[in-house]
């Protein structure tokens, strides 16, 4: 009985081994994995807070060509309100003095 004892001492130390062995790789595999989430976390957040940026970057940019349209529309009704005046001021230049004028052939 001795070898027996000795070799069923042995595989039970074998089997706990091999149990400790399998429980590390577990442990292992599981720290891959979360590092690896932890990754894919990170990468996620980053694209987060740059497609955030870029909403506000546009619109900020939408902002500024909204108060430029703005801006050229004013000038533009201010001119055509001084092409207005300008007409009317010669027409009225015209219709009142008649001074610089050539009288009619009839």
């Amino acid at each position: 009985e001795g070898y027996a004892g000795k070799i069923s001492e042995c595989r039970q130390k074998l089997m706990e081994t091999q149990k400790k062995v399998a429980t590390l790789e577990v442990m292992a595999v599981s720290q891959r994995k979360m590092k690896e989430f932890e990754e894919m976390r990170r990468a996620a957040t980053d694209a987060a807070e740059a497609a955030k940026r870029g909403l506000v970057e546009q619109r900020q940019r939408e902002e500024e060509a909204l108060e430029a349209t703005k801006k050229a529309l004013l000038e533009a009704r201010q001119k055509a309100k001084e092409a207005v005046a300008a007409v009317a001021a010669a027409r009225g230049k015209r219709a009142g003095g008649g001074a610089g004028e050539e009288p009619e052939a009839k």
